[in-house]
């Protein structure tokens, strides 16, 4: 299960249009952005390099690896975000074997002009490589999906985005964690992408990371910038998102089926995200 439902638009392309491996990103439409669905196969190449051709936004929807661009190295992992900035060099270095999965806007410089001058920026550039699973993360997996879904909003969708992260994405610094307890808090986050809509107590994720609850819990916000608990609430918003937007099913049977216990709870939690109610945004 993945943060997106598993499906094909004509307004997702693959890495397969980029001609150059070494050159990533993809050119803006007549609106000043584009969008696609990237894999990665870490069998295949392990350890990629480039330049990005495009500035953009990536949510990261399955995989783990290690970014580095601006001289800032990150370890992202699934609901991650993570930024580009046009004629950046960049290095990514595959952590597992598990397919990595993005979906990425690519915003064109006329676009970020704008929004950077009303952000009071020196310059339409994203100043950090990456932003932690947060609950920024199933605000920008609603908006990206609309785009992907061709809704009458998807200009609007692309601006908040462009927006929302170039105001946020200078706000994230993450604590450096070691080899040992980065590579066990990775277990602990494959496993919640797995079993996500079943109980996630802290004893079962530290006992699955074979850390003690307290390290475990210093090392868990150390890597992902989430505390483990929010982790699992933002994933099982995400999900949620997905199948409203995706299904007729009622929403208190999608609440149930990812993991909320409590409809009021999971009402209270989706406003909060997404700023609107879940019926309300089932419609847009």
């Amino acid at each position: 299960m993945t943060f997106w439902p598993e499906m094909r638009f004509e307004r997702i392309s693959t890495d397969a249009k980029i001609a150059d491996p070494a050159a990533y990103g993809i050119p803006p439409g007549p609106a000043g952005y584009s969008i696609a669905d990237l894999h990665c196969v870490p069998a295949v190449q392990r350890h990629a390099r480039g330049i990005y051709t495009e500035s953009g936004v990536a949510l990261v929807l399955s995989g783990t690896f290690e970014h580095l661009s601006d001289s800032r190295s990150c370890m992202a992992v699934p609901g991650s975000l993570v930024f580009a900035n046009k004629r950046a060099e960049f290095s990514c270095r595959h952590q597992g074997l598990e397919r990595n999965r993005r979906i990425v806007v690519f915003f064109s410089e006329q676009l970020l002009e704008p929004l950077a001058t009303d952000l009071h920026l020196d310059a339409p550039r994203f100043h950090t490589a990456l932003a932690p699973p947060s609950r920024l993360t199933p605000r920008i997996a609603g908006l990206l999906l609309r785009i992907a879904r061709g809704a009458a909003d998807s200009d609007e969708a692309a601006v908040a985005i462009a927006h929302i992260c170039l105001g946020a994405s200078g706000r994230f610094a993450l604590d450096k964690a070691s080899d040992l307890n980065t590579r066990r808090i990775l277990e602990a986050v494959r496993y919640i992408n797995a079993h996500f809509a079943e109980p996630c107590p802290l004893d079962t994720l530290a006992a699955v990371a074979n850390m003690n609850r307290f390290s475990f819990a210093k090392r868990f916000r150390a890597v992902t910038g989430e505390t483990a608990n929010q982790y699992v609430i933002n994933r099982r918003l995400s999900a949620a998102a997905t199948r409203l937007a995706s299904t007729r099913l009622p929403i208190a049977e999608i609440a149930f089926e990812v993991g909320f216990n409590d409809l009021s709870h999971f009402d209270a939690c989706f406003r909060s995200a997404f700023g609107c109610a879940p019926r309300v945004w089932r419609r847009r």
